[in-house]
């Protein structure tokens, strides 16, 4: 298992300022790398893939995308009912980013993978082995790993995973 420490970006990244007022699904080169037919949408469930897939066939970008939550507001002041107000956009903070890479942390932690993984990075991956998409390489993962009855974001299931794509991968 290994996060890639030493790779470097993939050279879409390049030429891109520091950060960017846009979500992650607009940045430029995250459109491009999908268009490649590179593979980014993983899940909390498959957020460790990155660390045991072939480096060959994994890449990534700096994340530059500027996080965003909803602030859904109710205006009590004329109708004891409420009155919903527009959503509001706020930006993270960096202290709430730190705590939710300090809870995946500890997520990847409890299931046996190396932490910490590296911070800020979004992270892509192409299919392999004859595979067409990666999410036809996670659906064959999940009838192997629930073939054997192995529990779910465990310990097992990493190393089963792992198994198999260094199987896979020849």
């Amino acid at each position: 298992m290994d996060w890639g420490w030493n790779e470097e970006p993939h050279p879409l990244a390049k030429g891109h300022p520091d950060n960017a007022d846009l979500e992650v699904n607009q940045l430029p080169e995250i459109i491009a790398l999908h268009e490649q037919g590179w593979y980014s949408r993983l899940g909390p469930r498959w957020q460790f893939l990155p660390c045991i897939w072939p480096p060959q066939h994994r890449t990534w970008v700096p994340n530059r995308s500027t996080h965003y939550a909803w602030q859904k507001c109710i205006d009590y002041s004329i109708d004891p009912q409420g009155t919903p107000l527009p959503r509001q956009r706020i930006r993270w903070t960096p202290a709430l980013l730190g705590a939710w890479e300090e809870e995946a942390n500890a997520e990847l932690e409890d299931i046996g993978v190396p932490v910490p993984r590296p911070i800020g990075r979004i992270w892509f991956l192409r299919p392999f082995a004859g595979f067409a998409a990666v999410e036809e390489m996670v659906r064959h993962l999940d009838r192997i790993t629930e073939s054997r009855g192995v529990e779910r974001l465990s310990a097992e299931f990493v190393l089963l995973v792992a198994e198999e794509l260094h199987r896979l991968a020849g």
